[in-house]
């Protein structure tokens, strides 16, 4: 393994670790595979973000929920290939907590290669704001 490999994998290593402290915050399908950057042909991963109103809440260390959360995405695709397939999907942000809508869930970004993607997915999470029910039962 090269030098500047290593270094990748260090930096994924820190920005998985930072989502993991949010639990439950993001769900990242297929993150494993990325992880290594063996983002093959093919491949499609939709990032998925928490916007229900527990995001509103804060970490150990007083950071919101939600703002680690954003976070986390736009370290992501900044650190992923630009080859990579992702889409952006936000739950739990367009109605309010008391409608228990379970079907508040939005495809905000739609599946693409990510050097087109990258700064769609990164503004449409950072617009995002917290306020629903986590529509998963």
């Amino acid at each position: 393994m090269l030098k500047e490999d290593n270094l990748d994998m260090v930096a994924t290593k820190r920005i998985f670790k930072k989502m993991m402290r949010a639990a439950g915050l993001i769900f990242l399908m297929g993150l494993l595979p990325i992880a290594a950057w063996g983002v093959n042909e093919g491949k499609m991963i939709e990032v998925i973000l928490d916007a229900s109103g527990s995001m509103n809440g804060k970490l150990a260390g007083g950071e919101m929920k939600i703002a680690a959360a954003k976070s986390a995405v736009s370290e992501l695709v900044k650190k992923m290939p630009d080859g990579a397939v992702l889409s952006f999907r936000a739950y739990g942000h367009q109605s309010s907590r008391e409608k228990h809508d379970c079907q508040d869930t939005e495809f905000l970004v739609p599946f693409g290669p990510l050097s087109k993607n990258r700064g769609l997915i990164e503004a449409k999470a950072k617009g995002l704001t917290a306020r629903g029910y986590t529509p998963i039962t």
